[in-house]
């Protein structure tokens, strides 16, 4: 169990600077949203709780690039917490290729986390990204996003929502979607 002195209301969730950092399942299951003033397509996304009943949600510790990209690149449902704030270089794009992701910067400790020096790119359904600054930076390939959401070929990418990223420093475009994609 990770304790970040959660209120005794609130068993459920985690809390950190009065946000919640793990979504509550059973206001999902009750038809809310995936999370209090959740918008648009994207607004009932899963994230890790698309998993199965019984199967585990894994809780990654996210420290430094190579455990960020545990986070992203892992199978299974996955929740990415921060242990710290500051700056991930990137030293290539980071990628989502597989479904049932949850990450969510807020959950480090002020000033919060940047990812800078590569591109984040989404190619899978069911992914949530709360809470984080992406930094493209002047290295980027001439024609590169910072945040780019890409269904691969023949597979639709669905649920996916994307709240309090900032997404800045890039040569071509901050956020980029393409590809067949509903809803996101």
């Amino acid at each position: 169990d990770v304790e970040l002195d959660a209120p005794v209301d609130m068993p459920r969730d985690l809390q950190r600077d009065g946000m919640s950092v793990l979504p509550d399942q059973t206001a999902y299951e009750l038809g809310g949203l995936v999370f209090p003033g959740a918008m648009g397509h994207g607004r009932d996304t899963r994230g890790a709780r698309s998993c199965e009943r019984g199967e585990p949600v894994e809780v990654l510790m996210v420290r430094d690039e190579r455990t960020l990209r545990a986070a992203f690149g892992g199978t299974g449902c996955r929740v990415g917490l921060f242990e710290r704030s500051g700056r991930i270089e990137l030293s290539s794009t980071l990628t989502i290729r597989r479904p049932g992701l949850t990450v969510l910067g807020h959950s480090a400790p002020a000033p919060g986390v940047m990812l800078t020096g590569g591109t984040v790119l989404v190619n899978a359904g069911e992914v949530i990204l709360r809470g984080l600054a992406i930094r493209g930076g002047s290295d980027l390939e001439e024609e590169a996003d910072t945040l780019a959401i890409v269904a691969r070929a023949n597979e639709p990418l669905h649920h996916v929502i994307i709240d309090h990223v900032d997404a800045t420093w890039f040569n071509d475009g901050a956020l980029d979607i393409n590809g067949e994609q509903a809803p996101v």
